[in-house]
């Protein structure tokens, strides 16, 4: 199982929720986050959404694929994706 995190611009998480909404995945999470990175000024904060999701490892490279589909403009302001290996899960 992998874990993925997509912290992305707040316009386009309509339509990112609606492209992954099609994809049957075990767990998924939206949180509006602040946060900075490589293009902002210092200790600027912007407003972004912060995707997770748990997935099946051969379910990554498809989602990550649709996420960019979505996302990728071009700019370095269209987000980040992070991928990590999720030792497991459990719904209470």
């Amino acid at each position: 199982m992998k874990l993925l995190t997509i912290i992305f611009p707040v316009e386009r998480r309509d339509k990112l929720v609606r492209v992954l909404s099609d994809y049957p995945v075990p767990g998924m999470s939206l949180t509006r986050v602040k946060g900075s990175g490589l293009v902002d000024e210092p200790l600027g904060l912007i407003e972004r959404y912060r995707m997770d999701l748990i997935l099946p490892d051969a379910d990554l490279a498809p989602v990550i694929a649709l996420a960019e589909s979505v996302l990728r403009t071009g700019h370095p302001e269209d987000g980040v994706l992070f991928w990590h290996e999720l030792e497991g899960y459990r719904h209470l």
